[in-house]
């Protein structure tokens, strides 16, 4: 029982719910699978026995029985008669790309370096009533739209969507691809004083989900960058949805700066 303990918590075992819907098998299935994914149960670990799951878990040998038999299905275990099931998933830390911290917010399409940026859509369209709020712009105005995605190794990591005033003429797709924000506006003659970023989490859109290769019930992140001209109007807003397990948003705060940081902050937190 002492190598069962190291393996397991008492929380993880007492996290089978008999009550629950989801088969008692695949509860254990769920949890083993965890486990190995993480690296907690590292390759070549051998896991219990169908008797000694069964026991410690308080379920029948069947059940622990399918839960290792689709372990091994899924080729994270090798089952061997006389030796037992041992790992055989090598986990491996994942690469995640890295947005930009504080100071160069304004470059958040553009970072990393190894990544690629798509361009699913760009013209002058018609907002939605929300975008058009926030601009207080008239009913028939047109906004510039473009709509990317950000990839490493082809796979989308990131989904953009931004709207600008202020950007004339036809657009060339391969510019709007490998130009920064800061680059694209200022281009237009268009010069950033200022920029509210605001960081939260959000269910994605059927067309987000399908693009990011996520369960539209997953949580994903949610940037929205407001940057304002030196007259404090806003002239480009973008937002960006990012996949949780293929992108970490790190902040790089100086500690000369910390105090007045932590001043600031106290003052921009609301409770929702």
């Amino acid at each position: 029982m002492d190598e069962l303990e190291s393996l397991f918590s008492a929380k993880d075992i007492a996290s089978l719910q008999q009550e629950s819907h989801t088969p008692l098998y695949h509860q254990m299935y769920l949890l083993l699978k965890n486990s190995i994914c993480d690296g907690t149960l590292s390759y070549g670990t051998q896991l219990p026995t169908e008797y000694q799951l069964a026991d410690t878990f308080k379920v029948s040998r069947i059940t622990a029985k399918r839960a290792l038999d689709d372990l091994s299905a899924e080729g994270l275990v090798e089952r061997r008669r006389g030796k037992g099931t041992h790992v055989i998933y090598n986990y491996e830390s994942p690469r995640q790309a890295e947005p930009p911290v504080v100071s160069d917010l304004h470059h958040l399409e553009s970072i990393p370096e190894d990544t690629s940026v798509k361009v699913i859509d760009a013209c002058f369209r018609q907002a939605p009533a929300k975008i058009k709020e926030a601009f207080d712009i008239d009913t028939n105005e047109l906004l510039f739209n473009i709509i990317r995605t950000g990839q490493k190794n082809n796979i989308p990591f990131a989904y953009y969507t931004s709207w600008t005033v202020g950007l004339a003429g036809e657009h060339d797709p391969a510019l709007l691809a490998s130009a920064s924000r800061t680059e694209l506006l200022r281009g237009a003659g268009i010069h950033i004083i200022n920029i509210d970023q605001t960081v939260s989490a959000t269910l994605p859109t059927p067309s987000i989900a399908k693009t990011l290769d996520i369960s539209p019930n997953i949580p994903i992140l949610n940037i929205v960058q407001c940057s304002y001209d030196k007259k404090g109007k806003l002239v480009d807003r973008l937002e960006g949805f990012f996949h949780p397990e293929r992108l970490l948003y790190k902040v790089n705060i100086k500690t000369d700066l910390i105090d007045n940081t932590q001043k600031t902050q106290q003052g921009i937190v609301e409770t929702i």
